[in-house]
C-alpha cells in the first residue's frame, strides 16, 4: 500500500517511484505533475488582466511594471498608483531620494554621473538621518527645487561638507572653481 502522505515530501523522483507497486500509478502521477507545471506556465502568458493591490481595479497586463518577485513577473500595483504613491512618498521623504541619488552617482558604475563622481573617488558619509537633518536645517522645505550641494566640491559627501540650495543655483555653478563657488554661494544666501 502506497503512504499517500509521505508522498508529497519526496522531491527525488526515483524515490517517489518506490513508493508505488507498478509504473502505471507512477506514470499517471507524473503526467499529472507535468499538466499542473504546464497550466501554470501557459495561465501566465495567456493571463491578459491583473488586479491591482492598490486601486481593486482589473486592467490590461500592459499597465504593470515588470517585476521578478511579484507573481507572474508584473508588480502589485498598476501603473498609475505606482506613480501615485512615489509621489507621495518624495512628497513625504524627499531626503531619501537625495540619498539614493547620492548612493547611485558614487558607487553605481552604470551611472551617467559616475564619472564626475565615484569614478573621482568621491564617496559618500551620510546617512538618511543625516541628510534629513539637513534637509530641516538649511529649510530645503521652503525651496523650489531643493539639491544637495558639497562646498569644496573635491571634497566627499559629509556633514560638513554639504547643504541644501537652490538647484537653479547649483546646476549654474558647476563649472566654477572652488572660490567662485564659495562666493557665489555666499551671495545666494545673502539674497532673501
Amino acid at each position: 500500500m502506497v503512504n499517500r502522505k509521505r508522498l508529497y515530501n519526496i522531491s527525488e523522483p526515483i524515490q517517489i517511484f518506490l513508493y508505488f507497486s507498478n509504473i502505471k500509478e507512477f506514470r499517471a502521477i507524473f503526467e499529472f505533475s507535468l499538466f499542473l507545471w504546464y497550466n501554470s506556465i501557459m495561465r501566465r502568458i495567456k493571463m491578459e488582466k491583473k488586479k491591482c493591490s492598490r486601486c481593486k481595479k482589473f486592467k490590461p497586463i500592459e499597465n504593470f511594471n515588470n517585476c521578478k518577485n511579484h507573481s507572474y513577473g508584473k508588480s502589485s500595483y498598476c501603473r498609475t498608483c505606482t506613480k501615485e504613491y512615489r509621489i507621495k512618498f518624495k512628497e513625504k521623504y524627499p531626503w531619501k531620494f537625495t540619498y539614493r541619488y547620492i548612493l547611485t552617482r558614487c558607487y553605481n558604475q552604470r551611472s551617467d554621473h559616475y564619472k564626475q563622481y565615484g569614478a573621482k573617488g568621491i564617496r559618500n558619509f551620510l546617512t538618511i538621518e543625516d541628510l534629513k537633518s539637513l534637509w530641516f536645517r538649511d529649510k530645503a522645505y521652503l525651496m523650489k527645487k531643493p539639491s544637495i550641494d558639497r562646498k569644496d566640491p573635491k571634497d566627499n559627501y559629509t556633514l560638513d561638507n554639504c547643504r541644501y540650495i537652490e538647484y537653479s543655483v547649483n546646476s549654474s555653478k558647476s563649472h566654477l572653481t572652488y572660490e567662485e563657488r564659495k562666493q557665489s554661494s555666499l551671495n545666494a544666501i545673502k539674497k532673501p
